[in-house]
């Protein structure tokens, strides 16, 4: 039996797990400036210099440090292609854990915060999650727009349209699942899920999950450093971070 294609599918770029992967754990560390060691000098650490009084402790700027932190760590971590699913997975949950983390200590700290990114949120609930709507329709494909690099964008203008090709050689319309999907009524539709179509789960570049995380991350240290008097409730003199 021959592997299942779909119509003009392109070549997938060899090792590209592992190259975006890099890039993305790249990104995170050049622009939040927070990587394997903790710094002294990331975004979380300047709602300390920027709302710090005196010598106390202030516990929201170490907090979030640690999270981010713990996202340089996973990213740093290699993976081999065919465990794509699962490090998506992951990345969706870290993702969607810290921007929902970061919409707490706002709410908790009093300064305006919007919702967390959609694109995260949403990805994370119906994959990451809650994948019942998903398993509904009979063993999905998954294409990943990173595996394709340059040719991803020609390739995905002509998804909706394409054929794919199961194992016996048999040719059916493809559904694709996306977030636009996740937002609809289909979802839930069985009959849809036992049609000729085959599902094909239609996977984004991944550095823009970690964009909307980086802006919701920087929106929210923005706002901490605006209201430094809200901040200050959670300065103490009591903490030591080490013995005197």
């Amino acid at each position: 039996m021959s592997t299942p294609t779909i119509s003009s599918e392109p070549q997938i770029v060899e090792g590209w797990l592992e190259k975006t992967r890099k890039t993305l754990f790249d990104t995170w560390v050049a622009r939040t400036r927070h990587g394997l060691a903790m710094p002294s000098n990331g975004w979380a650490c300047e709602i300390g210099y920027g709302c710090q009084t005196c010598s106390d402790h202030l516990s929201i700027p170490c907090s979030l440090a640690t999270e981010a932190h713990e996202i340089a760590v996973f990213l740093n971590k290699s993976w081999k292609e065919d465990e794509f699913p699962l490090f998506f997975r992951l990345y969706l949950v870290t993702l969607s854990e810290f921007v929902r983390n970061l919409e707490d200590v706002g709410q908790q700290v009093g300064v305006p915060v919007s919702k967390p990114p959609t694109n995260v949120c949403a990805w994370a609930n119906n994959f990451a999650k809650h994948r019942l709507c998903i398993l509904i329709q009979h063993h999905p494909d998954m294409v990943a727009a990173d595996a394709y690099g340059p040719s991803w964008a020609q390739f995905e203008s002509k998804l909706e349209s394409a054929e794919y090709e199961d194992r016996c050689g048999k040719r059916r319309p493809i559904q694709v699942i996306d977030q636009r999907w996740f937002s609809g009524d289909r979802k839930t539709d069985t009959t849809g899920a036992n049609s000729q179509h085959q599902a094909v789960i239609v996977i984004p570049p991944l550095m823009e999950f970690l964009e909307s995380t980086m802006s919701y991350f920087r929106s929210l240290v923005d706002a901490c450093r605006s209201q430094p008097e809200l901040v200050k409730k959670f300065e103490s003199a009591h903490y030591l971070a080490r013995c005197p």
